[in-house]
């Protein structure tokens, strides 16, 4: 019975890397990160059209920098920003066309990521694709939407919040307010990622996947956590040379990538310990 145990234990690592695997999560979350940068400018390109709709162009650009600001490495979001700004520059006065062709572009691009992660989260559960392709892609697609539903309602409610917390210090007199409304700041941006993961994890495979709940907050404290990192890389430890050799399109799929992996990474960790408990209370 020893002997049992103890090859047991050693089962374990090797069936949690068994199910990463089985996802081809390098494969998965570089076909994630590519269809993401290509979806950003026509995704900036319709975000800025809509928005000169109802005059609010300006300040849904300073909006969104604000948002991605919070987790988001300096660098990455300057380097998105700056696509937001060109693309007010290009739409000029086509803007009913302008906003058609490019939200139509960025959502196929955008539910082509989403598509793999949905592939790749079936493999880890050995989950058989028995929906229709029209299906699958129609799911990634919503996915997709709710994704810019998600950061556009983060968004406002961040500007919401910024105003009433300006009132209060206004009326209050107490500036302490302002440095409460920095800190809730995380969580909110937090919870949007997480409401998008959770989405991806509940509805992407064609059955929910096990433990949804803790693979999306596990995913987004993991996916916040190093984009954090690698923004402190880049501020403190990284040279210009770095700079001049990689390029910030290799730093923003960089980012991309590193975020896509570790979505699937928590789902194999998550999915598996699910699995191991189960199996502990069945025996108990």
């Amino acid at each position: 019975m020893a002997f049992d145990t103890l090859r047991n234990r050693l089962t374990v690592p090797l069936s949690f890397w068994e199910r990463l695997k089985a996802a081809d999560p390098g494969l998965m979350a570089a076909a994630v990160a590519y269809n993401a940068f290509f979806a950003l400018v026509p995704a900036a390109i319709g975000f800025v059209a809509a928005a000169s709709f109802i005059g609010q162009s300006e300040a849904a650009l300073e909006r969104t920098e604000r948002t991605l600001a919070i987790f988001v490495p300096e660098d990455i979001t300057a380097f998105l920003i700056d696509i937001v700004e060109d693309a007010a520059e290009i739409i000029g006065g086509q803007q009913t066309w302008v906003i058609l062709l490019s939200v139509l572009i960025a959502i196929y691009s955008g539910s082509r990521g989403v598509v793999a992660l949905q592939k790749a989260l079936a493999r880890i559960e050995g989950m058989e694709e028995d929906r229709k392709g029209w299906k699958v892609r129609i799911i990634g697609i919503v996915l997709t939407i709710g994704a810019g539903l998600t950061l556009l309602v983060t968004s406002l409610t961040l500007l919401v919040g910024r105003r009433v917390i300006d009132f209060l210090v206004a009326w209050t007199k107490f500036e302490g307010l302002e440095t409460l409304w920095e800190w809730l700041r995380f969580p909110l941006v937090a919870l949007g990622l997480f409401l998008f993961l959770y989405s991806v994890y509940r509805w992407g495979p064609p059955r929910p996947f096990p433990g949804a709940f803790w693979a999306a907050a596990l995913s987004t404290v993991l996916v916040a956590a190093s984009s954090l990192v690698l923004g402190v890389y880049l501020n403190e430890v990284a040279s210009a040379n770095t700079f001049a050799v990689l390029g910030t399109f290799a730093l923003v799929l960089l980012w991309f990538f590193v975020g896509a992996f570790l979505i699937l990474f928590c789902g194999a960790a998550v999915g598996f310990g699910s699995q191991h408990w189960q199996g502990r209370r069945i025996r108990g």
